[in-house]
């Protein structure tokens, strides 16, 4: 049935929290042609998905470092809101966590809202985790570019966002914020699903 499929069926017996796949990110014509098994699995598994470029995978074995930088995005969704809260569950204390949300426009006085609820999302519980945070609304109008260059600029060492639910062929005629970061995120890429209706 196909390695998605596979996989979603063998995370639901293992009940497992996190599928962990990796990515090509072939573009073009050689992606047409050879297919992609991350985005086979972004279709298909209801769980949680940690997809890790390959050329961000060192050519030795070598220990890699522990992730001390953690970038969240939410468009102040229920779903973009629980992928803040994924990212926060993910940090370990005496690490970062910087909360953003992408902008097409508004006020100073919108901006500074925005801000407020981002910060009350986390504060608490980042307080308590021993997480430091700091919120930042950017500006942009194509979110998966902005994401990428503010991970850039903070140095993030994961990106946690969360992955819209709908079928393949909305996905493929809409397209997602989720699925450009798949291609083009040099930086592992933490993809929290929508949740599962029992």
């Amino acid at each position: 049935g196909g390695i998605g499929r596979a996989l979603d069926h063998e995370a639901e017996l293992m009940d497992a929290d996190l599928v962990l796949v990796g990515t090509h990110q072939r573009h073009g014509l050689s992606r047409l042609w050879r297919g992609s098994h991350a985005r086979e699995v972004l279709h298909h598994v209801r769980r949680s998905v940690l997809c890790i470029p390959q050329r961000s995978l060192a050519h030795e074995l070598e220990p890699l470092p522990s992730p001390q930088i953690f970038l969240a995005a939410t468009d102040l969704s229920e779903q973009g809101d629980l992928a803040v809260r994924h990212a926060l569950a993910l940090a370990p204390p005496g690490t970062r966590l910087t909360v953003v949300h992408v902008a097409r426009g508004g006020s100073e006085e919108e901006v500074e809202s925005i801000r407020e609820q981002l910060l009350g999302l986390v504060e608490a519980e980042a307080q308590r985790r021993g997480v430091a945070v700091q919120v930042e609304v950017i500006r942009g109008e194509d979110p998966a570019s902005a994401l990428l260059q503010a991970a850039e600029r903070l140095d993030a060492d994961v990106l946690v966002v969360g992955s819209q639910g709908g079928s393949r062929l909305e996905r493929i005629l809409l397209g997602s914020t989720a699925e450009a970061l798949v291609r083009r995120s040099t930086r592992p890429l933490y993809l929290v699903p929508p949740p599962r209706e029992d």
